[in-house]
């Protein structure tokens, strides 16, 4: 399968077999990369595209991601990667169904898929907004803010939420299947929150 890689002058799409046939003078323009179903194992080759902005290399064989600070959403689920490294700018992530047991601190994520993995603590920065960790082994996480709309955290090894307590803005939540030992003070008085029968009936099996 061709690869894709999208240049910002007039949104043109040009497809190449193979990543030396790119020519050298297209690697600054690049800004969305399109790599997925490729069968690849290897893509430090992107290091090379400074400016991108975008990555989609989903549904591959990837073990390893380079750092590029200027990448903003990063589309890298079904692989085999290990850990997200500090991608300073990086603002979406979607790296569900991988072998993640780390996650860089990641100050500018906003919305963040990292369900079905094998992470055990997560330290969240202070713009996140969408959060799916289900199918983990959370035991912890940590959040440096309190613009929280919407986690789903079903089945890892939590016995804590209280960091709900503080999210003001939180309207969907699911801690089912986790060993939560006791009721947050202020979860009842949460109206606003669509999936609050879902934490009762986990808080209390």
């Amino acid at each position: 399968m061709p690869f894709k890689l999208q240049l910002y002058n007039n949104n043109n799409i040009y497809e190449y077999n193979d990543f030396k046939d790119i020519p050298k003078e297209f690697y600054h323009k690049i800004l969305v990369f399109k790599c997925f179903d490729c069968n690849l194992d290897n893509i430090d080759f992107i290091a090379n595209f400074i400016n991108l902005r975008k990555l989609n290399a989903s549904n591959n064989r990837i073990k390893l991601i380079p750092i590029i600070s200027c990448l903003e959403e990063l589309e890298i689920y079904n692989n085999q990667l290990t850990e997200i490294p500090p991608i300073t700018n990086l603002k979406k992530l979607y790296a569900f169904n991988n072998k993640l047991t780390k996650v860089y601190y990641l100050e500018n994520l906003e919305i963040a898929d990292l369900s079905h993995n094998k992470l055990n603590a997560l330290l969240c920065g202070p713009k996140l907004e969408k959060l799916y960790v289900g199918y983990n082994k959370l035991q912890n996480i940590i959040f440096r803010g309190d613009n929280l709309i919407e986690i789903e955290g079903n089945d890892n090894n939590l016995t804590n939420i209280s960091f709900i307590d503080k999210m003001k803005k939180i309207i969907k939540f699911n801690f089912n299947n986790n060993p939560i030992i006791q009721q947050e003070k202020n979860l009842n008085n949460k109206s606003n929150i669509k999936s609050l029968p879902i934490i009762k009936e986990a808080i209390n099996s």
